[in-house]
């Protein structure tokens, strides 16, 4: 939590500022380039064959998705709202509000409940970039300015944390919370041209660097790779991309005290992706969710980098999934068993060409590969999922 007086200053200066100076400030940060970016910013990738276009450059007009698009602004939105702040549901908004010191008692939510929440505001944004909805905007900032509120001073933010050591168990979702922070805060300055949540997840961002850049700290990355890349691609300061990249090298290395001790949450497993050496990996393993995470974040830093290596081994792990790891429907087929390599994992990749109808649910790989040599030319799209 922020302290009282930062958060009295801030109030301050907003409640004096005159209303000419403040639509000023406003339309500075309403800047066209805020305006001019896809939701995955792909149009500085140097390795990025396929250029994603400006978030408000399309929109449904008629027909299925438009009425689709519609149901999603005027119910899906607002009954999330309503259904996050439900006792009952397991994630929950006013767990942010707790750690901003709005209430006293902390709501009882699953460890990614904040990932969730921001996932919502994701959401809302991707709506205001084609409406302009005066609502949207006004409920993106009440729920900015309690995140904000409950971010601590070095940055860190994952509610569910509060009063317990931070990163000692993986399950506790913490980069997954501040990935999905740091992508959510990107697609609402590009919708938006504001910088309050943007500047929530630059604190974000340093903090992470500050905590494990030239450290022998061991973190499971996964979702967080890809809100970091975000990042990199809005702010253009590199240390985001030598963040993501220290993420990406930390996965199946070093004998840390964390990968040691976290053994029943099945880190230094393939059940993390964390067997072994990223660059390393000949087949897709472990827990489908977080993999795709991963992927999705390693495509993001090849698209920047061109790295042959990490190429290499996405394209080894995209043809296990294409070619051996997918249902007909398309979607990746996932079961509890043991790993060619002994490891107990579950929701997971299951074995080669095995593919029960019951477990043929998740969904598509939310990453792409494009035929090429990514040092010769630009080959590699990226998509994020939610």
């Amino acid at each position: 939590m922020k302290t009282f007086a930062k958060i009295i200053a801030g109030f301050l200066a907003i409640s004096i500022m005159p209303a000419s100076a403040s639509a000023a400030a406003e339309a500075a940060r309403t800047t066209d380039a805020a305006h001019r970016r896809g939701a995955v910013d792909t149009s500085g990738s140097p390795h990025a064959r396929l250029r994603s276009i400006p978030m408000q450059d399309v929109k449904w007009t008629d027909g299925f998705w438009a009425d689709r698009f519609e149901l999603c602004r005027t119910a899906m939105l607002p009954n999330l709202e309503s259904t996050m702040l439900d006792p009952k549901c397991s994630a929950q908004l006013n767990r942010l509000k707790f750690g901003a010191g709005m209430i006293e008692t902390n709501p009882k939510a699953v460890a990614w409940s904040d990932g969730d929440n921001y996932k919502w505001i994701e959401a809302m944004a991707h709506a205001y970039s084609l409406t302009r909805d005066p609502v949207l905007d006004r409920k993106m900032d009440e729920w900015i300015a309690v995140i904000d509120q409950a971010q601590d001073q070095d940055g860190y933010i994952s509610v569910n944390m509060t009063g317990k050591e931070r990163f000692r168990n993986a399950r506790d979702h913490e980069t997954y919370n501040m990935g999905h922070l740091m992508t959510a805060a990107c697609t609402h300055y590009r919708a938006t041209g504001k910088t309050n949540f943007l500047d929530v997840a630059r604190e974000v961002g340093d903090y992470l660097y500050a905590t494990f850049v030239e450290t022998d700290k061991h973190v499971i990355g996964y979702s967080s790779i890809m809100g970091i890349m975000s990042l990199y691609r809005t702010t253009g300061e590199k240390k985001y991309l030598d963040l993501a990249n220290r993420f990406i090298d930390l996965y199946g290395t070093g004998d840390t005290e964390y990968r040691r001790t976290a053994a029943n949450d099945l880190c230094g497993t393939d059940q993390r992706q964390d067997r072994v050496p990223f660059r390393e990996e000949t087949e897709a393993v472990g827990h489908a969710v977080w993999g795709n995470y991963l992927y999705c974040g390693v495509a993001d830093v090849i698209a920047e980098t061109g790295d042959k290596s990490l190429y290499a081994a996405l394209e080894r792990i995209w043809e296990s999934i294409a070619l051996r790891k997918s249902d007909i429907t398309g979607s990746v087929v996932y079961g509890n068993l043991k790993t060619n390599r002994g490891d107990r994992v579950n929701e997971a990749f299951g074995a080669d060409y095995d593919l029960p109808n019951p477990t043929a649910a998740r969904g598509v790989p939310p990453w792409r590969r494009v035929d090429g040599n990514p040092c010769e030319k630009s080959n590699v799209s990226t998509c994020t999922v939610s």
